[in-house]
């Protein structure tokens, strides 16, 4: 018996597979992924049979890299409940061992921090409180009355889930359209004459510091806050790029976001620093193969997040960055 396992995966796309087999190689999780194209699989989900084109991750590694793979796949897969199966390797030729071996025994690399992508609320601006009670006040309005379960899963969502979850699923997309441009409308009148002191602690000395760095806004924010936001707060200078939710076919938690702004911006997700809040959020950057800071601005814990800063002036914060960051969860003094 060796210290070698094959670890199973499937993926629902070439694109999944191909960019999952990439992500663990590039951080040294596995020594190499073969991607086998459209299996057909059968198995009972949610009480009926499925019958599935899918793609096989055939991933070899090691028993004590086994525990990082497995929450790296599951961050960065699509399915709501992916296979992750580890099978022990009992022999094999000697060469091809030595070279598991040789790329195993490596040290997990840490990849050049080469971007930054900024959420919008909650991260630059402290706008979550303003949002909570903008839609307390406009579903009011509706003749409706938000729970706190309600207000507490808004965060970091789009406005199309929001406004169902708030109003009603019956609405058509057009009434949801409407819906949420009133509402933020509403919410740009409040923010407006407190954008400033509205802005999370020390984002702009940080900002400052790193204009060498390309950045991005990538939000689940409709354009116009985040048009709005940068603007009022003299914060557009800084931005190469700007993503919002509409602008991509799946919102936070899918990666497609950070994904984007990566692309636009002709950086590697793997180079890229992700600074979120929600914990939608820390997910997308995650299954973008990125790593996250998290702002605790609106979670105390973010699980998945490489480091949990206060906010910009977070001494933790420069230190990691300096470091190019590493596998260990960093807290806030």
């Amino acid at each position: 018996m060796t210290e070698k396992i094959i670890v199973l995966s499937t993926c629902g796309s070439e694109d999944d597979a191909a960019r999952i087999a990439k992500h663990l190689v590039e951080a040294r999780l596995a020594a190499c992924v073969n991607v086998i194209p459209r299996i057909r699989s059968f198995y009972r989900w949610q009480g009926r049979i499925e019958d599935a084109e899918e793609w096989l991750l055939i991933v070899k590694t090691s028993r004590d890299r086994f525990d990082a793979l497995r929450a790296a796949l599951e961050a960065a897969h699509s399915y709501e409940l992916p296979e992750v199966l580890a099978v022990p390797v009992v022999d094999g030729s000697p060469n091809y061992l030595a070279w598991l071996d040789r790329e195993l025994d490596k040290e997990l690399r840490t990849p050049e921090i080469q971007a930054f992508l900024f959420d919008m609320d909650g991260v630059i601006v402290d706008s979550n409180p303003l949002h909570r009670d903008t839609w307390a006040e406009y579903t009011r309005l509706h003749g409706g009355e938000p729970t706190e379960a309600m207000l507490q899963d808004m965060y970091g969502k789009r406005n199309d889930r929001i406004v169902r979850n708030f109003l009603g699923e019956h609405l058509t997309d057009a009434e949801v359209f409407a819906h949420g441009a009133a509402k933020e409308a509403l919410y740009r009148q409040h923010l407006g004459p407190i954008v400033h002191e509205t802005l999370v602690p020390g984002v702009i000395p940080f900002l400052e510091r790193h204009t060498n760095i390309p950045k991005a806004v990538a939000s689940n924010a409709e354009h116009a806050n985040v048009e709005f936001t940068l603007r009022a707060a003299n914060l557009t200078r800084f931005f190469r790029v700007t993503v919002d939710g509409m602008q991509v076919a799946n919102p936070k938690p899918h990666p497609d976001v950070f994904l984007r702004a990566a692309e636009l911006l002709g950086i590697p997700p793997a180079n890229c620093v992700v600074f979120e809040d929600s914990l939608a959020g820390v997910q997308a950057g995650i299954a973008a193969g990125m790593r996250v800071v998290g702002i605790t601005t609106t979670h105390a814990e973010l699980p998945g997040a490489s480091l949990l800063a206060k906010d910009f002036n977070d001494p933790n914060l420069e230190l990691w960055l300096t470091s190019s960051g590493n596998n260990k969860t960093w807290h806030a003094s």
